[in-house]
């Protein structure tokens, strides 16, 4: 018996070093890559900068809210850690895990809007691969909501297996990525003009609310001032969603609980030019600096900033 386990071991050790290599080779790779995939993590590790505002939100924080023209305009270091496809939940993990890396901002800009109030499972699960190893702090907490199976979590390289299209558009991908933001330069997706009231309607999860009072109440002890902002979605969402007053009235009784400002911009003109989205969510590039200079100058005007 006791050969039988030590050829056994012979026979999976070199083989476990081998995957242990690979994994940590191939997670490498993958966190470097400059990809939408792969950036919205990789500053958390490798940038030493403090940060007086960071922006937090879903893609319509991270495609929208452009640091380098609120730094320029207020004077400050501003960080957008804006996570795609996420609600609350993922957000608030990503930023907890981003404040064990860096000191805590002393302003949070928060994009909320019809979806942030869901409860994400599963979606985007593997951004969270190459940081397995690395971080299992990480991997714990997102854990919570992906439900990584126990091969993932503890066999080296088994987590990338069957996902060999994705790792390669990941490694070829290139986009423009500054400080958490990476505009869209992309057209009007006319394929996206079809109403779908399913999707606007307002996700109010009494769990994720509770999540994120809490957040705001551990903020506010830390004395960090946060602004509640409604970045511009196309005119016609907010004709044809059913919840849109559900919606107003769910973050004004937040905002009005713990005394946090407003800024709405639904109501722009920007809001009627399909010239400034690429789809009915979210801006493009061009409408994101607009939006983004809109923002800084009523930042500026309300005195947000000051203390």
């Amino acid at each position: 018996m006791k050969k039988y386990l030590l050829y056994t071991m012979l026979f999976i050790i070199p083989i476990w070093i081998v995957l242990l290599g690979a994994d940590d080779s191939l997670s490498h790779r993958i966190r470097c890559a400059n990809s939408s995939f792969s950036q919205p993590l990789y500053d958390m590790y490798n940038v030493t900068d403090s940060f007086d505002i960071l922006i937090c939100g879903n893609s319509r924080a991270s495609v929208q809210y452009n640091p380098f023209i609120l730094d320029s305009i207020l004077e400050c270091n501003s960080y957008n850690l804006g996570y795609d496809g996420c609600a609350v939940n993922i957000q608030l993990v990503k930023y907890e895990q981003w404040c064990k890396h860096h000191s805590n901002p002393k302003y949070i800009i928060y994009n909320i809007d019809l979806w942030t109030m869901n409860e994400t499972r599963g979606n985007n699960r593997e951004q969270i691969f190459p940081y397995f190893t690395m971080d299992r702090n990480l991997m714990k907490n997102m854990d919570i909501y992906h439900d990584y199976t126990i091969a993932e979590k503890f066999i080296p390289f088994s987590r990338y297996i069957g996902h060999k299209n994705m790792i390669e558009d990941i490694l070829v991908d290139s986009i423009s990525f500054y400080k958490g933001y990476y505009g869209c330069d992309w057209e009007w997706q006319h394929a996206n003009v079809r109403h779908n009231q399913d999707l606007y309607k307002c996700a109010c999860d009494s769990n994720m609310i509770e999540l994120f009072c809490n957040f705001i109440e551990k903020q506010q002890s830390k004395n960090t001032k946060i602004l509640f902002v409604y970045a511009p979605m196309f005119h016609t969402i907010l004709q044809n969603s059913p919840d849109i007053q559900k919606m107003y009235d769910m973050y004004g009784n937040i905002a009005n609980q713990y005394n946090i400002s407003i800024l709405d911009y639904n109501t722009e003109i920007m809001c009627q030019d399909s010239t400034l989205f690429y789809n009915k969510m979210h801006l493009n590039q061009t409408g994101a600096e607009l939006f983004t200079t809109k923002l800084a100058h009523n930042i500026d005007s309300i005195g947000f900033l000051k203390k």
